[in-house]
């Protein structure tokens, strides 16, 4: 069983922006251990928006693996 389609999606501030996603990212973790979903961590992605987006990257991780950075990603065939 899969989760399919999972986006996240927060605006955040420097100071805890970073550490509030990456929390996020953990208990979303948990959670599919929890209930036995698997995460195709393979495609997972990190597409930052916003005029500081490409100035100070940030890695998130889920379960220790760094989640690919990015620049567009495509969703029912439209580019973001």
């Amino acid at each position: 069983m899969y989760a399919d389609d999972l986006k996240l999606v927060t605006n955040f501030n420097k100071q805890t922006g970073v550490t509030n996603l990456q929390s996020i990212l953990d208990n979303l973790y948990d959670w599919t251990v929890q209930w036995q979903l698997n995460i195709n961590l393979s495609k997972c992605r990190v597409l930052h928006l916003g005029n500081a987006a490409n100035s100070h990257p940030v890695s998130y991780f889920i379960n220790g693996v760094k989640l690919v950075d990015e620049c567009s990603v495509g969703d029912l065939g439209v580019l973001t």
